[in-house]
């Protein structure tokens, strides 16, 4: 594993830590800028996207389809992010509670799993639906896209990163990996 790799491994970890820690108020106001940052940079995330439509000219025309956005499909996104921030709050729920035959009561609560790591192919929606489904329930994420996608992931996973840090977060709640190859 490269050194830059553990590195980014280690970032989120600690990201982790504080992301965990927000309540769902402050969840969901990065939420909110993230979407209005994917609103925001429609444009470039559209001309990140024409990059990657220009190299998959020899994939099928499903994956080009899936692969291909425009500022419809942008505003879809910035949509999906908003409308996560909507969900209830899964965080410190009590999800069971029993008592045992010692009569001790015991209670089953919802935590963050830390980080999450997520390997998808050329749809690049994917990148902001995992990374805000991942940041609602306190948990980090490490995205790795196909190649297909990577200009377009990249501009959606940097617009994200730019409304972490616009809200005082660690962009690291939000991680991708840049190395396209599967190693």
């Amino acid at each position: 594993m490269s050194d830059k790799l553990i590195e980014m491994l280690e970032s989120a970890r600690a990201a982790a830590r504080i992301c965990a820690q927000l309540s769902d108020k402050e969840r969901n106001n990065a939420l909110y800028a993230m979407a209005d940052a994917i609103s925001k940079q429609s444009e470039s995330i559209c001309a990140a996207n024409t990059k990657d439509m220009a190299n998959a000219k020899d994939l099928p025309m499903s994956m080009q389809k899936r692969l291909e956005l425009n500022a419809q499909k942008v505003a879809a996104m910035a949509k999906a992010v908003a409308d996560v921030a909507g969900l209830p709050d899964v965080v410190g729920q009590a999800k069971r509670v029993w008592k045992t035959k010692a009569d001790l009561e015991i209670t089953q609560v919802s935590v963050p799993l830390g980080v999450i790591g997520v390997i998808y192919e050329s749809r690049p929606n994917v990148t902001s639906d995992v990374a805000s489904l991942c940041f609602k329930s306190g948990n980090v994420c490490v995205l790795k896209g196909g190649k297909e996608a990577y200009h377009s992931n990249m501009a959606i996973f940097r617009a994200m990163q730019e409304a972490l840090t616009h809200c005082n977060l660690p962009k690291e709640c939000i991680c991708m990996i840049e190395d396209t190859s599967r190693e």
